[in-house]
């Protein structure tokens, strides 16, 4: 089955849920972000796999790269800020790295979201509008959000901000994050309901 012969990447009605690739959008970012660089099928693919409906998809590393390519053209059409936040929620912070090299962990960063999560701490300074922002405060702030583990009263101590200061901007822009994330995930939604031609 390839990208051609389904009628749409995400099913809009309960009666399309047959004839669509994903069951939700969260899933086809998900897929669309994690698939950019990857060679054959891991534990992802194969539960990416079993999200999807009717015959077997994504077998082919051509076709999987179709459907990836197929989505992120679709979400082109959202504004930078909103396709940063979407990168940062739902591609993989690392990739697999092969290079066996002496100082490699086995992964590298993904410049992808790297770049993403940069965008958005530049972006972000419009949150907390009017206050002194510290630039290594917003970035740990937005890397917090996205799910990473970051102690706020160490990073505080470490940009030299008072605890409470640096709680306030966090939760200015962790409010700020989750309604562009909303904004963007709705526009995703209408992007990517509808005909895959």
């Amino acid at each position: 089955m390839g990208v051609t012969d389904i009628d749409c990447i995400v099913a809009a009605t309960a009666d399309q849920s047959d004839s669509a690739a994903f069951r939700s959008v969260e899933a086809a970012l998900r897929f669309a972000y994690g698939q950019r660089h990857r060679g054959e099928p891991d534990s992802l693919a194969r539960h990416q796999k079993r999200e999807t409906r009717g015959a077997p998809m994504f077998e082919d590393a051509e076709e999987r790269a179709a459907w990836a390519g197929a989505i992120r053209r679709r979400l082109e059409t959202l504004s930078p800020a909103r396709r940063s936040v979407l990168v940062v929620r739902f591609a993989p912070r690392a990739l697999p790295c092969s290079c066996r090299r002496p100082c490699c962990s086995g992964w590298a960063k993904n410049a992808e979201w790297t770049e993403a999560c940069a965008d958005l701490v530049e972006l972000c300074i419009e949150a907390v509008a009017g206050q002194l922002a510290n630039r290594q405060l917003r970035a740990g702030i937005v890397r917090k959000w996205s799910g990473e583990r970051v102690n706020l009263g160490i990073l505080a101590e470490r940009c030299d901000v008072h605890r409470n200061t640096a709680g306030k901007q966090a939760k200015l822009i962790r409010k700020w994050l989750d309604r562009l994330e909303h904004q963007a995930l709705k526009e995703a939604d209408q992007c990517l309901v509808g005909a895959s031609n």
